[in-house]
């Protein structure tokens, strides 16, 4: 239920916090690679092949937090007499990663009690019966650049060819997120490459021009809209030092304003004030350790 500002008065500290933890900011960045999803989902039962996607972008640009808000909002399990159907298979990968513990992550996820039991073969051979019997429409997974090797920082050929092999038995869509460098796994796998023909590159806000600004202040306004305050913070007047403490990275914005928010409740204040922001800025070890001065 929607609250209306003058009634944030009556609310307590724990409401507000709770108000604060659960804001979402579905901006256009977020919508489009959702889109972009939603078609590889949809449009592939209509192809002969895949349409599958890659995401990738610095850490902190939201990634996971676009990989979270689709598993939440399509997810669907249905238990049944003669067994369990499952519209999407979803994943974080681990590192280190191997053929036979991805396969076992998965095996887990579609509910094979023996996940960790047999041969890699006969792991497989169960993997792709599940995908196909629990009805899968799409595969997602997270940290893609975990196929890289981190001592190596080549791609793991073998955990490349296992999965493309996958691709090739189920014959569903996939969307992988991960870091920029993820996508060095297809550069060195030219036919795991064809496979993904749609890229989306999530970049931070800018702050060069005119539309970079006024994009940055729209986002400022709709997490002031949010906010459980009922005075004005007027972020958009410290529109320039809180890009300057973010550089734009939409992880380091929500987990600054979320921390001054903190603050100023715990002081009973109805707004941000730019104290807040100052303390915010200094007890963020992430923010604060980049060796910038604090900009508030």
């Amino acid at each position: 239920m929607k609250i209306e500002k003058k009634e944030y008065l009556s609310l307590t500290n724990e409401d507000k916090i709770k108000i604060i933890n659960d804001i979402k900011i579905n901006h256009p960045l977020f919508r489009m690679a959702l889109k972009h999803i939603k078609v590889c989902h949809s449009d592939s039962k209509s192809r002969k092949d895949p349409l599958s996607l890659i995401i990738t972008g610095g850490p902190g640009v939201g990634k996971t937090t676009i990989f979270k808000e689709y598993v939440q909002q399509n997810d669907e399990t249905i238990y049944t007499s003669t067994g369990t159907k499952k519209n999407i298979l979803w994943a974080t990968l681990p590192q280190p990663i191997r053929p036979n513990s991805l396969m076992e992550i998965l095996l887990k996820q579609l509910g094979d009690r023996r996940f960790d039991k047999g041969s890699q073969q006969q792991k497989f051979d169960r993997l792709v019966g599940l995908i196909k019997d629990c009805g899968i429409e799409l595969i997602m997974l997270d940290e893609f650049q975990h196929f890289i090797n981190p001592k190596t920082k080549r791609p793991h050929k073998d955990v490349a060819d296992w999965f493309k092999s996958l691709i090739n038995h189920t014959n569903i869509p996939v969307v992988l997120f991960g870091l920029e460098d993820s996508l060095d796994v297809l550069k060195e796998n030219q036919q795991l490459s064809r496979r993904f023909k749609r890229r989306v590159n999530l970049e931070p806000f800018g702050y060069r021009n005119k539309s970079d600004i006024e994009n940055f202040n729209r986002l400022l306004q709709e997490i002031e809209r949010l906010l459980p305050f009922e005075e004005p913070s007027r972020l958009i007047s410290l529109s320039e030092k809180i890009y300057s403490a973010t550089d734009g990275i939409m992880d380091n914005i929500m987990n600054l304003l979320r921390e001054a928010a903190y603050i100023a409740i715990k002081e009973n204040d109805n707004k941000i004030k730019s104290e807040d922001l100052y303390a915010a800025f200094s007890y963020d070890g992430h923010l604060a350790n980049k060796n910038k001065i604090n900009p508030f």
